[in-house]
């Protein structure tokens, strides 16, 4: 089965200081286990970057647009981008 990642399970993995961290990536890790697809749409990183840098006066994460990626997730080859929803679909 494929499973499309939403960008509130992509921002808690990347921000190690939510308490839904453990739980993002609990979920993600078990997914790759069982060797399931697991993609990103480019709306989905066009929202993290938005939320990522936003203030977090205003319900972001205030991080820096120098912000390199965390590990986790630059070092994860399951990753699949997703240019569109036909794509993930298999149309």
């Amino acid at each position: 089965m494929s499973w499309l990642l939403d960008t509130n399970v992509l921002l808690r993995l990347a921000d190690a200081q939510s308490p839904d961290h453990a739980v993002a990536e609990a979920a993600i890790e078990r997914l790759l286990a069982g060797e399931e697809s697991v993609f990103i749409g480019t709306q989905v990183l066009v929202e993290f970057w938005a939320v990522a840098t936003r203030p977090e006066a205003a319900n972001g994460l205030g991080w820096s647009t120098a912000f390199r990626s965390p590990a986790s997730i630059r070092t994860t080859p399951a990753w699949q981008l997703c240019s569109s929803c036909m794509e993930f679909a298999g149309y």
